[in-house]
């Protein structure tokens, strides 16, 4: 039998079976459509089908191309993805060439239908979603798929979760630094405890901690572009709008009606230094044990309410304890295992 007598015969064509080019587009962009399988859509199909002939025959042309191509020989699906050469057998040469308008037909409806799925709405979102987290003493940075950099402090945990339709950034615990891609189609949102801070294109701190300096607060420090800070519980509150070289300090219970200025942006722990401006001991001392243990004791309160000035490297903590015991009346004894910091008396008369 000739190669040539099972080649698919050519579709006699009524005129139910002609469509408009719009007909035929919108039912390419049905096939996309119809990907999602819910019921739905599967009658909104169906009532496009019943609005007009064209609907109809467009649909039964791109349904006949789609059997067409699984009806075609594996010989002529593999030679069509290369050019035929003089190696190429006769016979497939032949059913090539016969059946080059029905190749060139599906390629075209094959390359729309791949166009519609990354232009239409409802294509489904590429999404991005993964969990960063340091362990005590970890500082590190993470690069964002949309370009970003996302610096992360001792002890802190983010989810981050990036759509079509937005950036989503959970701060759970500990400190970040965002330095974020512009882009004002998809705005990025920290989301730390009942605080949501907004962006397009910036740089920016968010501090989250229960622990060390402004524990159980949240601090947002802005150091280029500007912010949108709202509250994301009940009351509703007026959200603050921060620029470059502003902070705000969002106490539990309390929602500030200003911000304050910055000298410089605070973000000495990104170079593995902690910065104190008339910092309390205590608080000092627990900012030095998010990164590690100080084996130092506070038990006296008078002694934990003294401040204490200074930057200081996270690593040496030995500088730390030498500036407390140098700059205040303070000297640290040993109690078993335990050292204590307590007040000198013999420096006080």
């Amino acid at each position: 039998m000739s190669a040539d007598h099972d080649m698919p015969r050519e579709r006699s064509r009524t005129a139910g079976d002609s469509c408009t080019d719009a007909a035929a587009l919108e039912a390419a962009r049905w096939v996309v459509r119809r990907r999602e399988h819910g019921p739905a859509v599967d009658a909104a199909h169906r009532a496009w089908l019943a609005e007009h002939p064209d609907h109809r025959a467009a649909w039964r042309q791109i349904e006949a191309t789609h059997a067409d191509l699984l009806a075609l020989p594996d010989e002529v699906v593999r030679a069509f993805r290369r050019p035929p050469s003089a190696a190429t057998p006769a016979p497939v040469r032949r059913r090539l060439v016969a059946y080059g308008p029905l190749l060139a037909g599906l390629c075209a409806v094959l390359m729309l239908v791949a166009g519609l799925k990354l232009l239409l709405p409802w294509s489904a979102p590429s999404v991005f979603e993964q969990r960063f987290a340091t362990t005590r003493g970890l500082v590190t940075s993470v690069a964002l798929p949309d370009g970003s950099v996302l610096d992360l402090d001792t002890a802190t945990g983010v989810q981050v979760r990036f759509d079509n339709a937005g950036r989503e950034v959970r701060l759970d615990e500990g400190q970040l630094r965002l330095d974020v891609q512009q882009d004002a189609a998809r705005p990025l949102r920290v989301i730390a405890g009942d605080v949501q801070v907004t962006v397009t294109g910036t740089r920016f701190s968010v501090r989250h901690t229960r622990t060390g300096l402004d524990a159980g607060a949240t601090r947002i420090m802005v150091e280029h572009g500007s912010v949108l800070v709202e509250r994301t519980t009940m009351p509703v509150t007026a959200p603050l709008r921060l620029a470059a070289g502003d902070t705000v300090l969002i106490e539990r219970g309390r929602w500030p009606d200003a911000v304050d200025r910055l000298v410089s942006a605070d973000a000495a722990w990104r170079e593995g230094r902690l910065n104190f401006v008339a910092t309390p001991i205590a608080a000092a001392l627990a900012e030095f044990e998010r990164y590690g243990p100080t084996g130092l004791v506070v038990e006296d309160a008078d002694v934990a309410a003294l401040r204490i000035d200074g930057s200081f490297r996270v690593q040496r903590l030995a500088d730390f304890r030498r500036a407390l015991v140098e700059a205040l009346p303070l000297k640290v004894v040993t109690r078993g295992s335990t050292q204590v910091l307590v007040a000198d008396g013999a420096r006080d008369r």
